[in-house]
């Protein structure tokens, strides 16, 4: 079998060459590690920082919400206080009306006459009946004379 050549005899610098470059090599990639991992903490701190500014958004949101909800709820207060108070005075000047009809009709009742129309929401008074049991016919009063402005 042939042996083969044999190679000449590497030249000294060639190992110092191949120490240097596995050296170079290794620096390099621990710089890139460290370099990346930096990366990443730096992204992590940005994330942190958008969600910290999408919630602090969120939260002015919804306090602007709150406030104009507060807002609305005090209008409809005061709508209702004002609906209520409204109520209230018609009321008082409906019992106020109903007390002078009862008055003018004691006050008519007194005097002899009958008065001419029923309160609203009453019937008008029945005619009397004689004590044969034959009702009393009286005439209709006549219709009010329209007043021109």
């Amino acid at each position: 079998m042939p042996q083969p050549p044999e190679s000449p005899a590497a030249p000294p610098w060639l190992g110092w060459f191949q120490l240097g470059l596995s050296s170079m090599l290794a620096v390099l990639f621990l710089v890139m590690l460290a370099w990346s991992r930096e990366q990443g903490r730096d992204l992590r701190q940005l994330r942190m920082r958008v969600e910290t500014l999408e919630s602090s958004s969120s939260l002015e949101k919804a306090a602007d919400q709150n406030g104009q909800l507060r807002t609305l709820t005090q209008r409809f207060e005061q709508l209702e206080a004002r609906a209520t108070e409204q109520l209230e005075r018609s009321e008082a000047e409906r019992l106020r009306l109903q007390q002078l009809l009862v008055e003018m009709r004691e006050r008519a009742g007194s005097s002899g006459q009958e008065p001419r129309a029923a309160g609203p929401g009453r019937d008008p008074q029945p005619n009397p009946v004689t004590s044969s049991g034959a009702p009393v016919l009286r005439p209709t009063p006549p219709p009010p004379i329209p007043t021109e402005p």
